[in-house]
């Protein structure tokens, strides 16, 4: 969370997360395309330059520990929010596309972040990656790279207009017990279910300043 007084703006940072190819890219591409110019700011897509280029292995393992890796996001100004204590909304949606094989490129992903939306294969072949990536969240966390360890989390699976796919209750069970956080089933492509989960995501984020504005006032 950051606030801008001089702006009148309070932004916050939900990150997605998730194993490599399984659309949170695609879910930040959809958002961006349904949302009119005035509430968006352009769509960033960038490597870092200083990591162009192909490494050699001696230079990756050397450089491994501050790779920030290819980084997508953009700053969209949800039209239907309403203000939080006389502050503008900002959502500074982010996410690191790719395998999370490499960890400090997923550590930078997560920093500051307010709230994950955790988007995972709905296909059998991708069970292992799904838990692999929960892992890791689950480490980073711990280690506080978030805003806090205990942010909300939505889980979204994805591709459900496929077929030969998990059944729901075992998605649910390895990924997200006692269906603690809110779950959709999505299609990022389509768009089927993505702004449904942001809505309950930024709702999950918002909710406790709004029972305690003096948390925003103390800022």
């Amino acid at each position: 969370m950051r606030i801008d007084r001089e702006r009148g703006e309070i932004h916050f940072k939900p990150t997605y997360f998730g194993p490599g190819l399984v659309g949170k890219k695609t879910c930040l591409q959809y958002i961006w395309n349904r949302t009119r110019p005035e509430y968006k700011t352009a769509l960033q897509d960038l490597v870092p330059a200083d990591e162009l280029g192909v490494f050699s292995w001696e230079e990756y393992q050397e450089r491994r520990p501050t790779l920030r890796g290819r980084q997508v996001w953009f700053e969209l100004t949800p039209a239907t929010l309403a203000p939080l204590a006389g502050l503008r909304v900002k959502l500074d949606l982010h996410t690191n596309p790719g395998a999370c094989w490499i960890e400090p490129t997923r550590r930078f992903s997560l920093v500051g972040a307010d709230g994950v939306m955790f988007v995972a294969h709905a296909d059998p072949i991708g069970a292992n990656s799904n838990l692999e990536a929960l892992q890791m969240l689950e480490e980073l966390l711990a280690e506080g790279v978030a805003y806090q360890r205990e942010i909300p989390r939505v889980f979204c699976y994805n591709r459900r207009d496929t077929d030969g796919l998990c059944d729901l209750a075992d998605l649910e069970r390895d990924l997200n017990p006692g269906r603690r956080w809110s779950s959709f089933t999505i299609s990022a492509v389509r768009g089927e279910g993505v702004f449904d989960a942001l809505k309950a995501l930024v709702g999950a984020v918002i909710r406790p300043l709004e029972a305690a504005p003096g948390r925003l006032a103390a800022r």
